[in-house]
């Protein structure tokens, strides 16, 4: 079992799938074989047949073909031998006894090549993919071919030709209407004395020449080989033959003629030119222009300098006769803008407005005189606060009051707004601290644990936010009064539950297993001491549920079938073989544990019902394999190559002692079915013998 993954694996039908199955269709894949100019036969690769059919070569019920080789039963030995295709089409494959030969009751299509040894001789018309003729052929219907034809011969076609494929030849005559539907390739001439149409490429050494049109929908190569010459389309008329040569040497497209433009003319590259260039609508250019000469604009002829301006802000003077040239701009002043001095803004009305500097505050009488409009009170009248605000009506003045309603007041006050320490210096009151919103510790998120410290005549306990765990830690013991919420609980000692205290174990146990006590709080993982019930057996028989067939590496060719033994009443798969050294077959059955699953029986944990036609495991035998729940292989004893000529029960062990069986989970059932040519090997039924628990 060294190539499990590797195997192509087929699922088969149900039973009823399978019988409905076994009604021949109406669509098979064939292959054909022309045999003595007739067609001969047709090999048909795991075709079901008609259980109605009188014949025992699909009894037992075929499952897995892998031989090279269906047969069909030569039924009363008189009849013909049919492949039907239809109950109500009708249509049929069958061998003609009276005349040896196969007929078909319709039209043959013929995907591949068609090869016949003996004389071909149609009497209607012919299509295919490619032809190929050696000799003579004579074709009395039409011709038509979709792929290659290689004619060695004369071949004459008295109707149309059609060809659907390449056609290659030293030289091609039409005299009537002809269509090529793929390549024409000829080493000499193609003469078309009526219309020629050709879908594909046309590739010759030779001319082309023909007396109407030519059209294509594909391209027009001319010197398709990329050949050392010239590429020439030559236009005659009845003045003289004019050309558009692509030009070897120079690698340019050349007309030998003028050209005229009644479109757009697009170029990606230079258009260059020894005459003029006369446009009479509208010059866009989306890139750079460049210029050589003079530019004539509205009639108007201006040269330009043949260099760049010395400085920024040069302009082009013209002298008035065309002549252009760089200068400087004489009118730079075109703003209106009014200019103030350093010591002044400029306001919203436009005006200079003074600025007061610090420095011209040294006295009251330069204070007066900055605020020339303002009366300033100094002496005795400053206690008239209201009357200083008044006067400076746009700015805010700081009295006693006003100042104690900011800040907090030398003698002691409230608060109205924040109080920040920035000097590290931290907060001591005698009494307690009250606020009506929160407080913030380690504000700064910084790197290191926030404390909230509580002390007594006892000692001091905290309450930490730990930087590194991030999670509250309590120094002493916590107690609530009300309900603890929350996704997860660490305790990293003793549980003390309702006055009593409990130790965990520090694992975490088995499945299935339970915590148990010792009486002093100590907590262990016990297994469960749930008893079993009566025990659960799962017996599955041919054809297995939700089974699936495949092959193993290279020695698979064999045909496995499943049938009935009426006299020891026994449903069972049949393996058989053609070849000389033993062939291989692989049945898996996918099975779910039980819910209640507990342990296997300890003295039959499988049993596997087999029989072969031979005694030696070296003609045939039975092998079983088991895959746990985890997937993986469980060492099993007494399952490996079984051979025994009557119905015989082994006992496999090994999921009693080893392996993993998870509840609800699935194990793998895998039978190995081998046989050569002088054996056969049969499976039966497999009990699975488990304990479950009891409800």
């Amino acid at each position: 079992m060294t190539n499990m993954q590797n195997f192509d694996i087929m699922v088969r039908k149900s039973n009823k799938q399978m019988n409905q199955s076994l009604t021949p269709r109406s669509h098979f894949r064939v292959s054909a074989r022309l045999l003595s100019g007739v067609i001969a036969g047709l090999l048909i690769l795991g075709l079901p047949v008609s259980r109605a059919t009188a014949a025992s070569s699909w009894n037992p019920t075929l499952l897995v073909n892998t031989e090279s080789f269906s047969t069909i039963d030569d039924g009363d030995s008189t009849t013909n031998i049919e492949l039907r295709f239809g109950e109500t089409l009708g249509e049929k494959l069958y061998y003609n006894r009276s005349e040896s030969r196969f007929q078909l009751t319709r039209g043959l299509f013929i995907q591949g090549n068609l090869t016949a040894t003996g004389a071909l001789s149609i009497k209607g018309s012919m299509s295919g993919a490619s032809l190929r003729v050696d000799h003579n052929a004579d074709i009395w219907g039409n011709l038509t071919v979709s792929g290659s034809s290689v004619i060695d011969g004369a071949t004459t076609i008295n109707n149309t030709l059609k060809v659907r494929g390449a056609m290659t030849g030293s030289s091609l005559t039409v005299d009537g209407t002809t269509s090529l539907y793929g390549t024409l390739t000829t080493s000499g001439a193609v003469v078309a004395r009526s219309t020629l149409n050709v879908t594909g490429s046309i590739a010759g050494s030779g001319g082309l020449a023909t007396t109407g049109d030519i059209n294509t929908r594909g391209n027009l190569k001319i010197n398709g080989d990329n050949g050392a010459a010239d590429a020439v389309l030559t236009f005659g008329n009845d003045s003289a033959a004019e050309t558009l040569k692509f030009n070897d040497t120079t690698n340019q497209f050349e007309f030998s003629d003028d050209v005229s433009i009644t479109g757009t003319l697009a170029a990606t590259g230079n258009i260059t030119g020894s005459g003029n260039l006369a446009i009479d609508g509208t010059f866009g250019v989306e890139g750079a222009a460049r210029f050589g000469s003079t530019i004539n604009v509205n009639g108007v002829t201006y040269t330009f300098p043949f260099s760049d301006g010395t400085a920024s802000g040069k302009v082009l003077k013209t002298d008035g006769a065309g002549q252009l040239s760089w200068s400087s701009d004489i009118d730079t002043n075109t703003n209106a803008q009014t200019l103030c001095g350093a010591n002044e803004y400029l306001d919203g009305d436009g005006n200079c407005v003074d600025v007061i500097e610090e420095t011209e505050l040294t006295s009251e009488s330069d204070l007066e005189t900055q605020l020339s409009g303002i009366n300033v009170l100094v002496g005795t009248e400053l206690d008239q606060f209201s009357e200083l605000q008044a006067q400076i009506s746009d700015a805010i003045l700081l009295n006693q009051t006003t100042a104690d309603n900011r800040y907090v007041n030398t003698g002691g006050d409230t608060m109205t707004g924040a109080l920040k320490i920035i000097n590290d210096a931290g907060i001591t009151a005698s009494g307690s601290i009250l606020t009506d919103t929160n407080i913030t510790i380690n504000r700064l998120n910084k790197a290191q644990d926030a404390v909230l410290t509580f002390g007594n005549d006892a000692g001091a306990e905290t309450i930490r936010f730990n930087d590194t765990t991030n999670r509250f830690e309590a120094s002493d013991d916590f107690k609530a009064t009300g309900n603890i919420s929350g996704s997860s609980l660490t305790v990293d000692g003793t549980v003390n539950i309702r006055g009593v205290d409990y130790t965990f174990p520090t694992t975490n146990g088995n499945n299935g297993q339970v915590l148990t006590t010792d009486g002093e709080g100590v907590l262990t993982w016990s297994q469960s001491t749930v008893g079993t019930g009566s025990g659960g057996v799962l017996f599955l028989a041919p054809e297995y549920p939700h089974a699936v067939y495949f092959g193993s590496g290279a020695t698979y060719i064999g045909q496995l079938s499943y049938s009935y033994d009426q006299t020891n009443k026994e449903n069972y798969y049949h393996w058989t073989s053609t070849k000389a050294d033993l062939q291989q077959y692989w049945i898996s059955v996918r099975v779910r544990v039980p819910d209640n699953f507990s342990v296997w029986d300890s003295n039959q944990p499988v049993q596997l019902r087999y029989r072969t036609t031979d005694a030696s495991s070296a003609v045939n035998y039975v092998s079983m394999r088991m895959l746990d729940t985890a997937g993986v292989p469980v060492a099993l004893t007494g399952g490996e190559n079984l051979a025994a000529t009557s119905w015989t029960t082994a006992t496999v062990t090994g999921p009693q002692a080893a392996g993993t069986f998870t509840k609800a989970g699935y194990i793998t059932l895998l039978f190995k079915v081998a046989t050569t040519s002088a054996g056969t090997t049969d499976l039966g039924f497999i009990n699975l013998n488990w304990e479950t628990t009891a409800p």
